[in-house]
């Protein structure tokens, strides 16, 4: 008799008041080991997040009612959640095999937000939503 295991580890991103209450929580994935490696906050409250997810075995990551599509491997993303728990957008870095962001930081001054990470192979940057 065959046994399966089957692991199951979502991205949880908690938010908290300078109070340290809990405001929200929200999860995000897909059905393989998942990693959310860093998380900024911008001056509006937004939250930025970046790490990478596994290409799923069955239906794709989930950031909400956004759904990625994955090829192969490992894929790095960047996804923002407003200052109220609601994931806006993904980005990711995709391409030959293991991409992942590991690093992200809000410049508050101008208002843009930076990723940095690892790639094997060739990557490309941008649009992997299922439309």
């Amino acid at each position: 008799m065959k046994r399966y295991i089957k692991y199951l580890m979502a991205l949880f991103i908690p938010f908290t008041t300078n109070a340290q209450t809990w405001q929200w929580a929200i999860s995000a994935g897909g059905d393989k080991s998942d990693k959310a490696n860093d998380i900024t906050i911008d001056q509006f409250g937004n939250g930025y997040v970046g790490g990478y997810y596994n290409r799923p075995d069955v239906g794709a990551a989930m950031f909400g009612t956004i759904t990625t599509v994955n090829n192969f491997g490992k894929e790095g993303f960047l996804a923002k959640v407003d200052k109220f728990g609601n994931w806006q957008w993904v980005r990711c870095a995709y391409g030959g095999w293991d991409e992942r962001v590991l690093g992200v930081h809000a410049d508050t001054i101008n208002n843009y937000v930076y990723a940095t990470g690892t790639a094997w192979e060739w990557t490309s940057f941008g649009n992997c939503v299922d439309t």
